[in-house]
């Protein structure tokens, strides 16, 4: 009986003490490496870290010295991960946006020429992007514009000088405007795309969003467009194209593995919840997911709300005026409920 009591009096404290670790813990994030961003704070001064997105508990101080990574970024807070100076530790917290960020959207660019980067403006080099480099370009301060480039293994927040004539805006570079690609445009509407029900003729008008969600996906990455066509045969001559039912979730990781190169992205696997995505989507991942009787681009996470793009637009998804939507993670329900995730990288 004595031996019973200590048992139980062993497992009460260790009750105990795991309820407190829990109670203090920091925020508890899954993230996929590839697609993780690094960078150093704006200013050469510290980072105040939080226990919580109301920045209000203090945590920890992040130095200039400290590479952060990014691992979900919010409008006013960011959860970081850095390494505990001087030692091997790593600790996760909350910052201000500001501190690293000038913002969270802006311009894609190609850069024109290899380009110096810089950790902060007026700081010590961080590397280099390329001729013909995809970036984002967030805004600028003190001679210097903030941009996010990709590197192997992830992406880079950093510096450039604006004295240069760094990069070449698209020809079509109008404002943030969302593109959607309609299943009825009828520059491929009509296009032949296996049978459907009862056998009958099946068109990418009715039974494409398998092939537009690729397109709509890709195009909101990196901007390059996969024609509609294209992808349909290669769907079809590939036996990705099931008939009477819709197209196999196969045709993405096939394709990617054939084309990905040339259109800039890769197959990264599969998800199992929404709310696995995010720092996925923070980073500029893309995926696909399959809702009832249909499939759609899911492109961004920000501020709390994921953005679907619909190549079918319809009131019963919320998607009939725009052909997009926001939605909170208790919204992906209904004619909403996600069955399937496939996340896509850019390369």
């Amino acid at each position: 009986m004595k031996i019973l009591k200590n048992i139980l009096s062993f497992v009460l404290v260790a009750a105990f003490i795991f309820s407190g670790f829990n109670h203090i813990s920091t925020p508890v994030v899954s993230s996929a490496a590839s697609s993780l961003c690094k960078c150093y704070s704006i200013k050469n001064q510290n980072i105040t870290v939080y226990k919580d997105s109301g920045l209000t508990k203090k945590y920890g101080t992040i130095y200039p010295s400290d590479e952060i990574t990014v691992l979900e970024i919010h409008r006013k807070y960011i959860i970081a991960r850095y390494n505990v100076t001087g030692t091997k530790k790593t600790k996760t917290g909350y910052i201000s946006t500001s501190t690293i960020l000038l913002a969270t959207s802006g311009k894609s660019y190609k850069a024109s020429a290899r380009i110096t980067t810089y950790k902060r403006p007026g700081g010590s080099s961080y590397g280099y992007v390329e001729k013909g480099d995809q970036i984002l370009e967030l805004g600028e301060v003190s001679g210097y514009k903030q941009i996010k480039y990709a590197v192997p293994g992830g992406y880079k927040y950093a510096f450039i000088k604006t004295t240069k004539k760094n990069t070449t805006p698209p020809a079509s570079n109008k404002t943030n405007k969302i593109t959607v690609f309609s299943q009825l445009d009828s520059r491929w509407s009509n296009i032949e795309y296996g049978k459907g029900p009862g056998g009958k003729k099946a068109t990418l008008g009715s039974s494409g969003c398998g092939i537009l969600s690729l397109t709509n996906a890709i195009y909101y990455m990196n901007g390059k467009f996969i024609q509609p066509k294209t992808l349909a045969k290669y769907s079809v001559d590939n036996g990705y194209r099931i008939n009477e039912v819709g197209t196999s979730y196969s045709l993405y990781k096939a394709f990617a593995s054939s084309y990905g190169k040339s259109y800039g992205f890769k197959y990264s696997g599969t998800a199992k919840s929404i709310k696995s995505t995010r720092s996925h989507l923070s980073s500029t991942g893309m995926a696909i997911i399959g809702v009832p009787g249909h499939i759609m681009a899911l492109v961004d996470y920000n501020d709390g709300k994921y953005l679907v793009l619909d190549s079918y637009k319809s009131a019963n998804r919320g998607t009939k005026k725009t052909g997009y939507r926001w939605l909170k993670e208790s919204e992906f329900k209904g004619n909403m409920a996600v069955s399937t995730i496939i996340l896509l990288s850019k390369r």
